[in-house]
């Protein structure tokens, strides 16, 4: 093979092999580029339309909590030097437009915590959690999808150090253990107020 005959093993119609595997590269990446800022940006409308819906849901809730339904159940915590016995309350209020919210209120000997899951016809949409022991104070938000799927998971604390506020919201990307946990409380609260 001569020097004159290597360029054309290297190139088609004019056009350079290399260049063509780079293009094939950047429309790749171009692609996918594309379809993660497009799931970014349903996210993000997702989480703007949650944002209104407890906006308005918590407004109903909190004008109607009196006249919610309450459940409540013994607790019994086992201290090591006698039992520490206190009762966790569970209140589901039916709102108008479609809106439900039930809290989960937990006390517990060194601490307190709270579960809040809001629905919309039925399902959920959004759930926050406050928890608070000794110097320890930490807040999480769950938005999640129309079919259910958790979508973004907001976490704020303390870092435990008594004397320190909140820091502001920061997003976890991995929040699978702590969905499944979540859902578990769910399933177990659920009944109390729904018989499917």
């Amino acid at each position: 093979m001569n020097k004159l005959q290597a360029p054309c093993l290297l190139s088609y119609k004019g056009v350079e092999l290399a260049t063509l595997y780079n293009m094939k590269r950047i429309q790749l990446y171009l692609m996918l580029s594309l379809s993660i800022c497009g799931f970014s940006q349903e996210v993000n409308s997702r989480v703007q339309q949650i944002r209104q819906m407890y906006a308005e849901a918590n407004t109903q809730f909190e004008a109607n909590r009196d006249r919610c339904d309450v459940v409540t159940e013994p607790y019994v915590e086992d201290l090591g030097n006698g039992p520490y016995e206190t009762t966790h309350s569970f209140r589901y209020c039916l709102l108008e437009q479609g809106y439900g919210v039930i809290e989960a209120n937990y006390a517990y000997y060194e601490g307190e915590a709270k579960s809040v899951f809001y629905l919309k016809d039925g399902r959920l949409f959004f759930v926050f959690v406050y928890s608070a022991s000794e110097s320890c104070e930490r807040e999480e938000r769950f938005y999640f999808s129309t079919t259910e799927q958790s979508i973004r998971y907001l976490l704020r604390s303390n870092e435990c150090i008594g004397e320190n506020a909140m820091g502001s919201n920061r997003e976890v990307a991995e929040r699978g253990k702590r969905v499944e946990s979540l859902m578990q409380e769910y399933r177990k609260i659920r009944p109390y107020f729904f018989s499917d």
